[in-house]
């Protein structure tokens, strides 16, 4: 295991980060902090160990911090999907007597079962960056290196 920090929330950071998220009402520092358990969560499934991730701020390595971050992003982006009923992303819109059409929910894909960090921009960001340290397996599910692809400690 790294000698290497664990990271922690800084709320006004991430706020930065995805200004979506600045109203302090309606995301409180409490369900920042919980949707950052939750994504810490996530990873330590996602992954052997979340050590795979490299974090060594002192050396300016932060892709730990980030995919924290963005996965942080895609929680709480469908956690509101949910609350105001939007199934999906839009796949389309009217203007002349309004109306806008969402992709359906999810469906378990058996050739992509990770297609639901494609419902967000941030989950696709999230799964873009931790993708040097995951392989697909030939079953199509999810295999992730015991050990950092480069010695970054």
């Amino acid at each position: 295991m790294p000698d290497c920090p664990e990271v922690v929330l800084d709320v006004a950071e991430f706020r930065e980060f995805y200004p979506q998220f600045a109203d302090p009402v309606k995301y409180s520092d409490a369900r920042l902090q919980g949707m950052f358990d939750t994504a810490n969560a996530h990873i330590h499934t996602l992954l052997k160990s979340p050590y795979d991730l490299p974090y060594c701020p002192d050396k300016g390595i932060m892709v730990r911090k980030i995919a924290l971050y963005a996965l942080m992003c895609h929680l709480l982006t469908m956690a509101d999907r949910a609350q105001t009923g939007q199934s999906g992303p839009v796949t389309s819109a009217t203007e002349g007597s309004v109306s806008v059409g969402f992709a359906g929910p999810m469906q378990y894909d058996t050739k992509n079962p990770w297609s639901f960090f494609g419902l967000t921009p941030c989950g696709e960001a999230f799964w873009t960056l931790i993708s040097p340290y995951r392989i697909a397996n030939m079953a199509g599910g999810m295999y992730i290196r015991s050990k950092p692809i480069e010695k970054w400690g």
